[in-house]
């Protein structure tokens, strides 16, 4: 994955509504009525930020009739793990002490 995308998935969790969004999709799907309930937000409101999450590939949206039913994208995991892993596993070790003013 390219840092541009690695950068807009990060730009789309770093507002607290789509934190919430991605809180409440935690292992269920929701119809957008339900999340609009949970989170007193307007309608357009809701469209936006699912729209970003939609975007970066968080979560997948399924019609229902003229409602859109919500779940998190289990494949975005898989691609976000082993950016995330790697900071687990670089060495940290101090190269300060080989940098001589």
């Amino acid at each position: 994955m390219e840092t541009t995308q690695y950068s807009a998935i990060f730009k789309a969790l770093g507002d607290d509504t789509r934190i919430k969004i991605i809180q409440l999709l935690s292992g269920k799907s929701l119809c957008a009525c339900q999340i609009l309930t949970a989170l007193e937000v307007t309608q357009p409101t809701l469209s936006h930020h699912m729209k970003v999450l939609n975007q970066v590939g968080i979560v997948k949206t399924i019609r229902v009739g003229t409602w859109s039913h919500y779940r998190l994208n289990p494949e975005f995991i898989t691609l976000i793990q082993p950016f995330i892993s790697a900071f687990a596993t670089e060495d940290l070790h101090d190269e300060t002490a080989a940098c001589k003013p």
